[in-house]
């Protein structure tokens, strides 16, 4: 099970409908200095961007720099210049004109001893590099098609089953299946028992196609990396949408450790535990601050089944799907409605969604189109109204197997019998849409079911009603000596 840290996204704006908030402006500018935190001195053409976006720019020569088009909302301003670690300042942007923010940047002193001049790297650094690759920019298809032409730059220690990595510098990842160049900080990565956790800083920049054919491949790649994603469910389910766009939501029993690395236990046991059921997801969302923002609140996981891909081995055999767990640790995360997360909390995707990596990774502020997910544009103290269709997966599903009756197996002690022997069995009453062993109907009296034990002329030779207790029944009766 892999656990993934999450970084801070930039926050898109929406413009609201009609009324006087259609007025205000979605995005604002910022302006300051970048400068050396030790000694005040300026440090020319220095990076300035918004993280996870496109939105970016370089200081001027005295240090000073410009952004504009910046989102309002929360969002997290970087700077970085080579030799010094990078600043990252979280802002909470409203409506209004330019705002200055100045950014200190502190010399980095493993700078120069973390440069290490290598004519070839060792087996044991290239098995490690193909395992960081892999758990930084996960398995997909697209995965395939990113480079990092400077993974020189990483180095790693093993220690206790601890695989670390830093880099002296920005990786560069150019993903040619979705067009963008990546410059991405790393700030912290760890993989211990199969469980990942990394971090850093992300600076997106538009490569320039070299015909039309490729361009229209890049945005045909990035509506394909947008479905099924994060980012996708989280919109879906705060338009009420979640079900239409191939999303089934279900609350969960699961009590899950802190410790990525531990198994997931139940709170019931294997017999009686319930099955998952899905939830109406409007009431998981509250109005935020702004018209875009909202607070997702769960005390309990969320298990998503997504119903356009199928699992390799289905969790639920009724649920063949791929699978993932949603945990919310504080019991709240801030998101806006085109499912972006300004204020993770600690949010935690496992199981399928946890392999929503780097290679599959979009600027935030990149917007879905055609077949995307509609954002919706309600005021600020309206929650969306969730998804009402009669034909919606889980009702559907649900309604089919509502009234029919539960499957008997019955099982003998051994193959073959002859006469005058005594027979004894076990019986099983099973949920048809669970095929685990039935509940009682009702909670005063038990189940009844009745055996008979024909003849090959069809011939009832005995029978016997047999009382059944959480769905299993035993017995046992002597052959006629004839």
């Amino acid at each position: 099970m892999r656990y993934v840290q999450f970084y801070l996204l930039c926050v898109a704006g929406l413009l609201m409908g009609n009324g006087a908030s259609a007025q205000l402006p979605t995005t604002t500018t910022l302006t300051g200095r970048v400068t050396d935190a030790a000694t005040g001195q300026p440090l020319p053409f220095a990076t300035v961007f918004v993280n996870n976006t496109t939105r970016g720019t370089t200081a001027d020569a005295t240090g000073t720099y410009t952004l504009a088009g910046v989102r309002i909302g929360t969002v997290e301003l970087v700077g970085s210049f080579v030799g010094y670690l990078p600043s990252r300042l979280m802002l909470r942007l409203g409506y209004g004109n330019t705002r200055t923010v100045n950014l200190s940047l502190k010399p980095d002193a493993n700078a120069l001893q973390n440069v290490v001049v290598t004519a070839k790297h060792t087996k044991q650094w290239n098995r490690q590099f193909r395992r960081f690759k892999e758990e930084l920019l996960g398995t997909s298809p697209f995965a395939k098609k990113c480079l990092i032409p400077n993974g020189q730059a990483v180095t790693f220690t093993d220690d206790d089953g601890h695989l670390r990595a830093q880099a002296s510098e920005p990786l560069l990842i150019e993903n040619q299946g979705l067009g963008y160049r990546i410059r991405y900080q790393l700030l912290h990565f760890d993989y211990f028992r199969r469980a990942t956790y990394y971090a850093g800083t992300s600076q997106f920049e538009e490569m320039t196609p070299t015909n039309a054919d490729q361009a229209e491949r890049w945005q045909r790649n990035r509506q394909r990396a947008y479905r099924g994603s994060i980012r996708h469910l989280l919109a879906s389910m705060v338009a009420g949408t979640q079900e239409q766009e191939g999303f089934i939501v279900c609350k969960s029993d699961y009590y899950v450790p802190s410790d990525g690395a531990m198994p997931i236990l139940r709170y019931h046991d294997y017999a009686d535990r319930p099955r998952p059921r899905p939830i109406r997801t409007d009431t998981l969302f509250k109005p935020g601050e702004l018209p875009f923002e909202r607070e997702f609140t769960s005390v309990y996981p969320l298990e998503v089944f997504y119903t356009k891909q199928l699992a390799i081995r289905p969790l639920y055999r009724e649920l063949p799907y791929a699978y993932s767990l949603i945990v919310l640790p504080r019991g709240n995360a801030g998101v806006t409605t085109d499912g972006s997360i300004p204020r993770p909390n600690g949010l935690e995707f496992r199981g399928a969604l946890s392999d929503d990596r780097l290679a599959n990774m979009l600027p935030a502020d990149w917007r879905p189109n055609g077949s995307g997910v509609s954002v919706p544009t309600s005021q600020p103290d309206n929650v969306v109204s969730p998804d009402k269709r009669l034909d919606s997966l889980a009702n559907r599903w649900m309604e089919q197997h509502r009234n029919q009756p539960p499957i008997v197996f019955a099982h003998i002690a051994k193959p073959v019998y002859v006469t005058g022997d005594q027979l004894w069995l076990s019986a099983y009453l099973l949920d048809p849409r669970t095929k685990l062993l039935a509940a009682n109907r009702f909670a005063d009296v038990d189940e009844s079911l009745h055996l008979a034990l024909v003849s090959p002329t069809g011939e009832v030779v005995h029978h016997q009603w047999l009382r059944a207790q959480a769905g299993r029944a035993t017995s046992d009766f002597r052959l006629s000596d004839t």
